[in-house]
């Protein structure tokens, strides 16, 4: 893991704010910096140390996990472990992740580090995480085999009769199975009419015969995640469907064309969106098209019509364009893409044919 190289990085972030320590507090954030997995913990840095605060439970996996880093054991709370260790080292401003300190522990931190500036930053940390390096696309490609390797049994398996909370119990399963530390995120699984809900939750509702079945299911691997959705077809697919689902393909396919460093984030948007638009469902694909998908599965960057950021080498993120009808169902496509040299890596390899998903 290239903590070091990270840490290097951030280190010309604190000096570009003027600050003479970073605090921070978010759990992945801390993870990325410093290759610590656990949990209840900060990470101080600052021109010429870097500790990382924790309690007894997590003092062993820190000094394994962390080489070159300073264990900190706090003895009451963590603030006041922080105020131990920037007394006396001339830390007038400190900075914050305020996306991440919840009002009541911004209260703790100000009282136990009382004359010091606290400096709030947002996206510090998260900016670096953009930029994947080799061995974080490995993981990430090692979670995409996971849950592929489970739909496909999945797929195989499936038959009408069965509930969406099965077909999700199933994944998650399987998944697992294939070496999937736990799933992503909750399995989305709806049938026909309910497919109109991007994120809906599985339920009791039996698939029928001639159901469409929206699956958006992702696994956990090597703390890294992954996140794919495809819509699969029990029996044959009528007209309405079939010009709806190819809309969206070709949407999609429109989209991943564009990819290659340098261009505009809104621009891969509206390759997708602008197609969708001229088949008349405009009004039906409400959400970005895309996120960036790592330590979490939803991160920067956010693929969406607003942002202007320019696509960089080793940015990860999903394409998902959709098409939801209140009362008839939906359809999504979602892969996972890597930013190269060149263009773009899809990274997954899950059947989009119709031909092929339809069971």
């Amino acid at each position: 893991m290239q903590t070091a190289h990270r840490i290097n990085e951030l280190r010309k972030a604190i000096e570009a704010e003027k600050l003479d320590a970073l605090l921070v507090s978010s759990v992945p954030n801390v993870s990325y910096l410093s290759g610590f997995t656990g949990d209840d913990s900060l990470a101080l840095i600052s021109p010429g140390r870097q500790h990382i605060v924790t309690d007894f439970r997590y003092a062993e996996q820190v000094e394994q996990q962390c080489p070159g880093w300073q264990l900190v054991v706090r003895k009451d709370d963590l603030w006041s472990a922080v105020s131990s260790e920037i007394e006396g080292n001339g830390v007038g401003r400190l900075g914050f992740e305020s996306v991440h300190l919840s009002h009541r522990n911004h209260g703790r931190l100000a009282a136990a580090v009382e004359g010091v500036e606290l400096v709030p930053l947002t996206g510090t940390v998260e900016k670096l995480r953009e930029i994947k390096d080799a061995e974080e696309v490995e993981k990430i490609q090692a979670a995409v085999r996971c849950q592929e390797a489970a739909f496909n049994e999945v797929k195989a398996w499936l038959e009408p009769g069965v509930t969406e909370k099965e077909v999700a119990r199933e994944i998650d399963d399987r998944m697992r199975r294939h070496g999937a530390e736990r799933f992503a995120f909750e399995t989305v699984v709806a049938a026909g009419e309910r497919a109109s809900l991007p994120h809906a939750q599985a339920t009791e509702r039996v698939v029928a015969k001639e159901d469409t079945l929206l699956i958006d299911w992702g696994a956990r691997r090597f703390f890294y995640n992954s996140d794919l959705t495809r819509v699969l077809c029990l029996g044959s697919v009528n007209s309405k469907f079939e010009r709806i689902y190819e809309t969206v393909r070709h949407a999609q396919e429109r989209a991943l064309a564009v990819i290659r460093p340098g261009v505009r984030f809104s621009e891969v948007d509206e390759a997708a969106r602008g197609y969708i638009r001229e088949r008349g469902y405009g009004e039906r694909f409400g959400h970005a098209l895309g996120h960036g998908v790592g330590l979490e599965v939803h991160e920067s960057p956010l693929v969406r019509e607003k942002n202007e950021e320019r696509l960089v080498p080793g940015m990860v993120f999903t394409v998902e364009p959709g098409i939801y009808i209140p009362g008839w169902g939906g359809v999504r496509i979602e892969d996972m893409v890597l930013v190269t040299a060149r263009g773009v890596q899809v990274l997954s390899t899950c059947d989009k044919d119709l031909d092929k998903l339809t069971l």
